[in-house]
């Protein structure tokens, strides 16, 4: 699953998916899709609602189906939609430390495994990550910052995160995108607008929300996931935006 969420997923306007499937694990659970989507997806979910001329080059599996005006599913539609999709992953305890790391706008620092407090990265700013695991209480990265990923890394959040807009962190080059790996028991976890994310974000408990025109490789795992307009998200290294309905076409 590119997203997988306990409750209830919602795509904005305009959002792309270009693979990995999409799923709601509850038995009450509710997809909304919005108008213009292409999801190149198979949709799990009890009750599902697709918006205006949103297309799913997939399959759909559901309790109840709502299609609007325009709205395709090129693979089947089934009524068959049986919960849990899957056991839903939790996030074990751990502890936190009584240190906060943080930096200046437009200074870059350095951070190596360790248990701290909170990590609050300044707007304007960058943090070089070394491999390890971190436990913190909570993160805050500032507008138009970056975040580089040395190894393999797993983050744990005791509380809530905040990932500014235009901020960039990705996995570095030549490692799959789930050496970056992101715990998170909190309530919240919010992506801005305009940035490129990638990695596994497993927040249980949380509403994660992406912003519009936000790009993310990898997994978004959340009670409820909030998806912006012109998102674009993929399970896999490659994303490919298709602008023309038109020209999607079912497997065969």
């Amino acid at each position: 699953f590119v997203l997988l969420a306990k409750e209830k997923i919602n795509l904005g306007p305009d959002v792309t998916v270009s693979s990995g499937d999409i799923g709601v694990n509850n038995a009450k659970g509710i997809l909304e899709v919005g108008p213009k989507n292409i999801l190149t997806a198979s949709l799990f979910a009890s009750r599902m609602v697709l918006g205006p001329n949103s297309v799913v080059n997939g399959n759909a599996f559901f309790n109840k189906l709502t299609k609007t005006k325009y709205a395709q599913v090129f693979g089947q539609e089934e009524q068959t939609f049986q919960s849990p999709l899957v056991v839903f992953p939790i996030v074990s305890d751990f502890p936190v430390g009584n240190t906060s790391v943080k930096n200046k706008p437009g200074e870059e620092i350095t951070i190596s495994p360790a248990t701290v407090k909170d990590v609050h990265g300044a707007p304007n700013s960058g943090i070089i990550v070394n491999p390890g695991i971190y436990n913190v209480n909570s993160i805050v990265v500032g507008d138009n910052s970056t975040i580089i990923f040395l190894g393999t890394t797993t983050i744990n959040i005791k509380k809530n995160a905040t990932i500014g807009n235009d901020v960039i962190f990705l996995p570095p080059p030549g490692f799959p995108l789930s050496a970056v790996r992101i715990n998170s028991q909190g309530g919240q976890f919010r992506i801005g607008n305009d940035s490129m994310t990638a990695g596994i974000i497993v927040a249980p408990d949380s509403t994660l929300s992406v912003g519009s025109k936000t790009i993310h490789r990898g997994q978004l795992v959340a009670k409820h996931i909030n998806i912006g307009k012109d998102a674009i998200l993929s399970i896999q290294e490659l994303i490919v935006k298709e602008s023309d309905p038109d020209k999607i076409v079912e497997d065969t």
